[in-house]
């Protein structure tokens, strides 16, 4: 008789990245820093972050997408948050909440990133 070893059954984090992956790694080439956290427990799932960053950054998460969804049921009592986008001089932060994660994400803002040079960058063209 075989001894068949039954299949590993994946958690939901790691089908769900595995799910987005493209849309993952487009994230995070740009990303300074990176935090999933259970909505429900507020206990970290993946961080880049120290674990003070990380509470912090949970906690004013929480906070955050509070007011944000309070905000959006005012307006419209049957609509929800799904993203919100926060844009400082310096950084961004994009924050999807769902039902059993938040997803936080900070990168440099994109008037900051580098530009890649092109070969007629800065040449102006010689009129005819």
């Amino acid at each position: 008789m075989e001894d068949l070893a039954a299949p590993v059954e994946e958690d939901f984090f790691t089908t769900l990245v595995r799910k987005h992956m493209p849309t993952t790694q487009r994230i995070m080439q740009k990303a300074k820093g990176c935090l999933i956290y259970n909505a429900k427990t507020a206990e970290s799932v993946y961080s880049t972050y120290h674990d003070n960053t990380e509470d912090l950054a949970s906690n004013v998460c929480d906070m955050l997408v509070c007011i944000a969804r309070n905000a959006v049921r005012e307006v419209n009592p049957i609509d929800e948050l799904r993203f919100l986008r926060i844009a400082t001089k310096d950084y961004e932060f994009l924050i999807a909440p769902t039902d059993e994660f938040v997803i936080l994400v900070e990168q440099l803002d994109p008037s900051k990133q580098p530009v890649a040079a092109t070969p007629n960058a800065g040449k102006k063209k010689k009129p005819k």
